[in-house]
């Protein structure tokens, strides 16, 4: 590419997507194809219910007629001091090294475009991260720096065998100190989550996955969307639009818990790999959402994630602490190890002010996590 050669900065319009997708899909080291890239943009933006044409949907830098880099606006619904409001997450910053000189003017773009927006930047390399500390962007995941894990025999295996088990995947997930705690702690843990499980049964109300969520959620979330001054929107077409229609994602199931007929409690959950013996899988939390009180609600939930991931033969449950509240309750039944910090990043919108640090609900469906 001759050094003569003029760039440009423009904002993304829908006549780039075709464009964009060839670049996409022959970024270095990038194994998706065009029609992926293409169809991923349509998801983000024109698919989207929280998507308007006044929204920005990125930038993008040219070469002469030439694609040499690209940073995407996604846009989602978020809940921002109590009151719902569209914010502007960062994604997919993208740019060839002949274009890498323009990379700050790329997000400095951005910022300018974004600026009535809260910005989110949820999946930042440490490189990017560097630079969110610099602005400043608020890092309103730190808090999440725990998990707790439910553990459960294989279903049909023998009890001496489901004994071996236990003591096994409780060390894989917490150390003991010496060998008489590596067998001990592991049955008293165990008993101690079982007996949790056997309480929430006793109040449980009416659980089943759903495939596709209707209005109930909708009752739901206006019941309850003012527990917490940021988090995301969790209405029935946020969950849908995230579920159904999103290229990327890997199978997400929705459990939910009902009391007499109403929604009081919901989850989002995958199967992730663990690199353990001989728990090769984990039942994964994304997210979990709950009317008051959230013991009686969120429990009986929790213990059926336990169970479905259990008839699939994956035994082990993991839940981040998305929230204090909610590792409270799981801290007294489950095992619990430190994990790292979720990257959450965010900027107030023009004019707005900061959330305070207690009023974050975190998940892994908030920003661009899975997008």
């Amino acid at each position: 590419m001759s050094s003569a050669m003029t760039f440009d900065l423009r904002p993304i319009q829908a006549s780039d997507y075709p464009a964009l997708a060839e670049f996409c899909a022959a970024f270095p080291k990038e194994t998706r194809p065009v029609a992926f890239w293409r169809q991923r943009f349509f998801f983000w933006w024109e698919e989207n219910p929280s998507f308007s044409p006044d929204f920005p949907r990125g930038c993008v830098l040219l070469a002469g007629a030439t694609i040499v880099g690209m940073f995407a606006l996604i846009p989602s619904r978020i809940v921002y001091q109590t009151g719902e409001r569209v914010a502007a997450n960062m994604s997919c910053w993208r740019v060839l090294p002949e274009g890498r000189k323009y990379s700050m003017k790329m997000f400095m773009a951005l910022m300018d475009y974004a600026a009535p927006y809260p910005i989110l930047n949820t999946t930042p390399t440490k490189e990017v991260e560097a630079i969110l500390k610099r602005v400043p962007f608020v890092h309103f995941s730190r808090g999440v720096t725990a998990e707790s894990v439910f553990i459960r025999s294989f279903a049909g295996a023998s009890l001496w065998s489901s004994l071996k088990n236990i003591v096994r995947m409780y060390n894989n997930w917490q150390t003991s100190p010496g060998r008489l705690h590596a067998v001990l702690r592991p049955f008293r843990n165990y008993s101690r989550q079982m007996l949790g499980f056997h309480q929430a049964r006793r109040t449980r109300g009416e659980l089943s996955t759903v495939i596709t969520p209707d209005a109930e959620f909708d009752r739901l979330w206006q019941r309850t969307r003012q527990r917490h001054p940021f988090t995301n929107v969790r209405a029935a077409q946020d969950l849908l639009w995230f579920l159904q229609q999103n290229p990327k994602r890997h199978p997400i199931d929705l459990l939910v818990h009902r009391r007499q007929g109403e929604l009081v409690a919901f989850g989002l959950f995958t199967v992730r790999s663990t690199h353990h013996w001989p728990d090769k899988e984990s039942y994964y939390m994304l997210d979990v959402w709950s009317a008051p009180p959230d013991r009686e609600n969120l429990m009986p939930l929790l213990c059926h994630a336990s169970d479905e991931a259990r008839k699939r033969g994956i035994p082990v449950l993991r839940m981040p602490h998305y929230h204090p509240v909610l590792a409270a309750l799981l801290q007294e039944i489950a095992i619990t190890h430190e994990i790292p910090a979720m990257t959450g990043y965010y900027f107030p919108p023009k004019s707005g002010q900061p959330i305070a640090d207690n009023g974050f609900y975190c998940s892994q469906n908030v920003g661009d996590w899975g997008l």
